[in-house]
C-alpha cells in the first residue's frame, strides 16, 4: 500500500528539512500498533514536496521515500517497550522558570527551528525553550512549559501525533549543552504516546541526557 505525506515549511527544523520529530511522529502514526514505534531518518525529510509512505505492514513497518531515495524507516517495538529511568518531572511553574536559563536565545543553529527555536512567533510554532531544572537530582536535566496553541490542532481539541513527537526531540539535545559549535540533528527516535495531549493543557516537557553514540 503506497499514500501520500506532505511537509508543510511550518514544520521545519533546519531552513529547508522538517523537524526531525515531526517527520518521525508522521511517518510512525501509519503504523496500527499501541506499542513503542521506532524511526531511523536516513536523509533530510524535505518540505513542500509530494513524498510516498509505502506499508510494507499496516502493524509492522512503513518506509518514507522521496523519488528513489529512502527517507525515513519506521518499525513497530511492541515486543521491545521502552525502559528508562525517568527523573522526577519538575513542576510547571518549575519548568516555567526553567526556561529563564534557556541557552540558545541569543544564539540558535536553527532558529527557525519548529519545536525550539527563537525566531518563531507564539502560536506559529511550539516555542519550547528547555533550560536546566533548578535543585534537580538529575544534572542533566531540563525542562520547559507548555500550553499547546490551537493552531495545532484547528479541528480538534486533541494534538496530532506528530506534534508531541516533535516536542519530545529538541530537549534532549539541549541537556548535552548547546554551543555554537555544537549542531545535532535527530537520527533515530522511539516513542510511543501512552495518553492525549489536548490543546490549552498546561504541559511540562523534559529531557535528559542518559548516553551519547555515533
Amino acid at each position: 500500500m503506497v499514500k501520500a505525506l506532505n511537509f508543510s515549511r511550518r514544520f521545519r527544523g533546519p531552513v529547508s528539512s522538517c523537524n526531525g520529530g515531526y517527520a518521525c511522529g508522521s511517518l510512525a502514526s501509519f503504523l496500527k500498533t499501541a506499542g513503542p514505534v521506532s524511526v531511523r531518518l536516513h536523509s533530510p525529510p524535505p518540505l513542500e514536496t509530494s513524498l510516498e509512505v509505502k506499508l510494507d505492514s499496516p502493524s509492522q513497518k512503513a518506509t518514507l521515500w522521496h523519488a528513489d531515495s529512502l527517507v525515513a524507516e519506521a518499525t513497530s517495538c511492541e515486543n521491545d517497550p521502552i525502559q528508562h529511568t525517568v527523573p522526577r518531572s519538575p513542576s510547571f511553574s518549575e519548568a516555567h522558570e526553567a526556561r529563564s536559563r534557556f541557552s540558545s536565545y541569543k544564539f540558535h543553529n536553527y532558529p527557525h527551528c519548529f519545536v525550539c527555536g527563537p525566531s518563531r512567533t507564539p502560536g506559529d510554532a511550539l516555542n519550547l525553550f528547555p533550560g536546566r531544572v533548578s535543585g534537580s537530582a538529575e544534572a542533566s536535566l531540563v525542562a520547559s512549559s507548555w500550553v499547546p496553541d490551537p493552531s495545532l490542532s484547528p479541528s480538534s481539541s486533541v494534538l496530532p501525533e506528530p506534534v508531541v513527537w516533535a516536542a519530545l526531540d529538541c530537549p534532549g539535545f539541549f541537556s548535552i549543552g548547546a554551543s555554537e559549535d555544537r549542531a545535532f540533528l535527530l537520527g533515530q527516535m522511539k516513542a510511543r504516546v501512552v495518553r492525549e495531549v489536548s490543546v490549552g493543557q498546561r504541559c511540562v516537557v523534559i529531557g535528559w541526557f542518559s548516553g551519547m553514540s555515533g
